[in-house]
């Protein structure tokens, strides 16, 4: 994701983030609001960015720089958070046709208080044909969706078994956790 790109005709970034220069250019060359939504998207969720663009070499390589205020950034400089968040809104882009979308823990580098922001970006690009998967090990980001949205993923010797989330019991989620919990003290279950 921090490479540069050649000019290319982009719809969808690759399963590592390859060509996410050129898929940026490709939405600002082929659907102008598609890309303005993104930016704006961007901007939501990296509260320092104020504009994003595409810088195109003579070389012919293309790479994408992000604008705080005076200050300006290229992909092969800025944070991995930044770069996750824009490989993201890049996956979710309805641009790309795509309806399923797989997504590894997509709350890595990201600052704490912007998971939300993320949860609420992966809740709205989940709808009508479009399935959004995301693995992750972050209870944080959990905690921002119903349990009926939520799986557990285990290993049962050599298979990989799904299980709801409900079937686990109540205390995994910390607004359950801290409920339980006071209903425990006030009881007296801790002798005190």
């Amino acid at each position: 994701m921090r490479a540069g790109n050649a000019i290319a005709d982009v719809a969808r970034i690759g399963p590592r983030g390859e060509d996410l220069a050129a898929f940026y250019y490709t939405l600002q060359e082929r659907n102008k609001s598609q890309f303005i939504n993104l930016k704006r998207n961007a901007a939501s969720i990296l509260p320092r960015l104020t504009d994003l663009t595409l810088d195109k070499r003579k070389s012919g390589e293309i790479f994408i720089e992000t604008h705080e205020g005076e200050a300006s950034y290229s992909n092969r400089l800025i944070s991995e958070g930044t770069l996750r968040v824009l490989g993201l809104l890049a996956v979710l882009s309805p641009s790309t046709g795509s309806t399923t979308i797989g997504y590894e823990e997509p709350e890595n580098g990201v600052h704490p208080r912007r998971i939300s922001q993320i949860a609420n970006l992966l809740k709205n690009a989940a709808s009508g044909e479009r399935q959004i998967i995301v693995n992750t090990h972050s209870a944080v980001l959990a905690a921002y969706f119903e349990n009926q949205h939520l799986m557990i993923c285990c290993r049962d010797d050599a298979l990989t078994c799904f299980t709801p989330f409900v079937s686990f019991g109540p205390l995994y989620k910390k607004n359950e956790i801290e409920g339980n919990l006071e209903e425990q003290i006030v009881r007296g279950d801790y002798g005190g």
